[in-house]
Parts: C-alpha cells; structure tokens; sequence
C-alpha cells in the first residue's frame, strides 16, 4: 500500500484471489452453480437455434427456396394460364445481385392424378430435373423409387400419402388431369418412379412431381414457366435479394417473395422462438446473479472487522469497491468460462447424432421439422453468451461491492459491526 493508502491492480488482485480461496466451499459451491447454469444455457441455446434452422431450412430448401419469382397476375394461385414468365428475362434480372447461388424453373399448376383404384386431387409440379437438386433438396425426401430422369419424360414422383391414397405403386401407370391457359382440361399418362415423404404436410399428402419440359408441352406453356425459384448463399438475405429484384423488373408484370412472405405463421414462430430463448436466457442470468451476489455478502458480512481495519489504514472506499468487485468477476467470468466450454463441448457431441425426438415426429410435421434436431453452435450464440457472463459478472458484484464499501473504520473496530 502506498503512502496515499493506494493498491495496485496487481494487489488488488492477489487480496481478491486470497478472499476466495478464505472459504473454498461456498466459492467452489458458487462456481459449480455458475458453470452448471452457463453450460445449460450454452447447450440449450445452441439446440434452440438447431431446432431453429433446421425448421427454416426444411421450408425454404425442402421445397419453396428463399426467393420466388411469379407472374403478378398468379398471386399464389396455381392456374399456369394467369401469368408466364420468360425466363430469360428475369435471368437478365438476375445479374449484378449478390448472393444468388442457383436458380431453378418450374410449373406448378392444380391437377387431379388417378389411378383404376381411385383418383385425388394434388399440386402438380413440373420440375428440372438437374436445376431443382442445386435449389432444394426435395430429391431427399425420396423413400422409395429414385429421382426424375433427364431421358425419362414420363416420370412422376407422389407423395407418399398420396400414392397410398389412389392405390398407386412404384411402376404403375397413373394419369395426370390439368387446365391448360385457355380454360380446356388435358390428360397425360405417367409411370410412378418415386415416393415421396417429407416434413410438410403439403408435401406428404398433396404433391405430384413431373418432368419440367413435359409439363411445358403437356399445358401447351412453350418455354415459359411459373415460377423461377432462387436458393441465395445466405438465407438471412433474402429481403435484400426480393428488394433488389423487384427493381429490377416491371412491378406490373412480375411478383418478387420471399421466403418470409410465402409462410408469415412461420417466420411469426420462429421470431417467437428466439425471443423466447431471450427470455430464457435472462432467466439464467437472474439465477447466476442471485447466487453470486448472495455469496459476495456473505463475504462482506464475515469481513466487515477486516474491511474496517483496511480503512482504518488508509485504502479508500473505492478500492474496497474494486477488491470486492474482484471477486465477483473473478468467480463469475471463470464459471461462466468453463459452463461455456462444457456446453460447447456438449452442443458438438450432440451435433454428430442429434437430438432424437422421432416419438414426436407426427406433431412436428405441421412445423417444417426434422424430429433429429442437430444444435447449432454459431458465432452468435457464444457471443451472446459470453457477453452474458461478462454482463452478470458486473452487476452482481455491483452492490455487495457498494456495501463494503460504506462499511465506517470506527464502529467496527469499537466492535459495532453492521
């Protein structure tokens, strides 16, 4: 100490380090608490935001991509007759705009497909064969059959509950019914090459997939398309990416979404879901701080003689409110240090099988969900936890710190201890 009852940091440091190993069994019962409450809250935060992707990655890349462009006049509707898109005009569109990393085109119109056992109604899809596997990953939800074929124009793919719905089997003839632009209806014969299963209801019960050229010739569409669907490097993206091509082309004549827009109720619920897991989080913070600021008084009131006496010596109240300030950094930062680690340790390790929840797959389905969540250990999610820890770190040391330092040198050493 120096003449002006002055510590260094360095001794400031030391009294701090000494304070803590004074009563092993609360510090170590004090750190146990923080590391077991931060690695929860580590783990918990990456399944959440796994859970998160998983659920947004299953819509967009499952089937509807992250960018769709559509005749104006369509709507949402699925009559081909309403509106056509030359592709090579919103290829020109295209150029210049970041972030787009494959574009695919498509038909979609609404159909009926039957069989001699029965008939349904379904979303006929004509997709590119080659196009559709770099846009969406609607070729892994194959659970029998194999994908279109380029040289195989009257290949079809169904829905799994359709297929069972219309008595339908792998190799067997089914005819397609659709409404061309002029209003007249048109039958084509397909053989079933592939099941489809996926995690949408829409996809599980409704969809018929077909070649894109034969669905062209089929409706009497020439190269014209539907949709051009657009899978970007970065979902996070995709409004910039809408804005963009939007300016791009004629408001009157095209329509540019995003995924966003094509299913608010899920955008809704998964902006829900991390505002929970905020909530959450600050949960865990109040429990930690609870903790650390019940042990920091506790330190103060068994130490107020010896606070007195330091006093009584010269160090001045604020580097009392330092020391003890200390403390609650040091056993805090390194608890939480240690919970981030374990949890990150526990996110990998569950990461390489996932989380299965299959006994709930049938309830997941209607939220775009994989039932094998895969945590999600992003730049983000340690961030924020160690900001946390940093953050409670400080405020519990903040007022055990203030009573120390209000503790008067005089009725202590009198023996009148507060």
């Amino acid at each position: 100490m120096s003449k002006a009852g002055r510590l260094s940091l360095s001794a400031q440091l030391a009294l701090s380090l000494r304070d803590l190993r004074r009563a092993p069994r609360r510090s170590l019962v004090t750190l146990a608490s923080v590391v077991l409450s931060m690695a929860s809250l580590t783990f918990l935060s990456a399944l959440n935001e796994g859970w998160l992707h998983g659920m947004q990655d299953q819509f967009t890349l499952g089937r509807v991509g992250h960018v769709q462009i559509r005749g104006a006049s369509l709507g949402g509707t699925l009559d081909p007759g309403t509106s056509h898109l030359p592709p090579a005009v919103v290829a020109g569109a295209l150029r210049g705009v970041s972030s787009v990393a494959a574009m695919t085109r498509r038909v979609e119109t609404a159909g009926l497909v039957a069989t001699p056992a029965g008939s349904a109604g379904a979303r006929i899809l004509g997709l590119d064969p080659t196009g559709e596997t770099g846009v969406t990953r609607i070729g892994d939800m194959l659970v029998g059959g194999r994908w279109l074929a380029v040289d195989s124009p009257r290949d079809l793919l169904l829905a799994e509950n359709l297929a069972r719905g219309i008595g339908a089997d792998l190799g067997d003839r089914v005819i397609l019914t659709a409404q061309r632009p002029g209003g007249e209806l048109t039958a084509e014969a397909f053989h079933l090459v592939g099941v489809l299963c996926g995690a949408s209801p829409t996809v599980d019960r409704m969809l018929a997939v077909v070649p894109l050229a034969t669905t062209q010739s089929w409706l009497g569409l020439g190269e014209h398309v539907t949709h051009i669907v657009l899978r970007l490097t970065d979902a996070s993206e995709s409004i910039r990416v809408r804005s963009e091509v939007a300016r791009a082309l004629p408001a009157e004549r095209y329509e540019v979404v995003a995924w966003q827009d094509l299913d608010p109720v899920l955008f809704q619920w998964l902006t829900l879901s991390r505002a929970y897991s905020v909530a959450i989080t600050l949960v865990v913070v109040g429990v930690v701080v609870t903790q650390a600021v019940n042990t920091l008084l506790m330190v103060v009131h068994e130490r107020t003689r010896e606070i007195g006496l330091l006093q009584a010596l010269g160090l001045e109240g604020s580097q009392v409110f330092r020391v003890i300030l200390l403390e609650g950094l040091i056993l805090v930062t390194a608890g939480g240090a240690l919970g981030i680690l374990t949890g990150a340790g526990a996110a990998v390790y569950a990461a390489r099988e996932g989380v299965d929840l299959s006994r709930f797959a049938e309830a997941f389905e209607y939220f775009y969900m994989d039932p094998v969540i895969r945590p999600v250990l992003d730049r983000h999610t340690v961030v924020l936890v160690a900001v946390t820890t940093v953050l409670t770190a400080l405020v519990a040391g903040l007022y055990p710190a203030w009573k120390a330092a209000r503790v008067k040198p005089g009725p202590t050493l009198r023996g009148g201890a507060r």
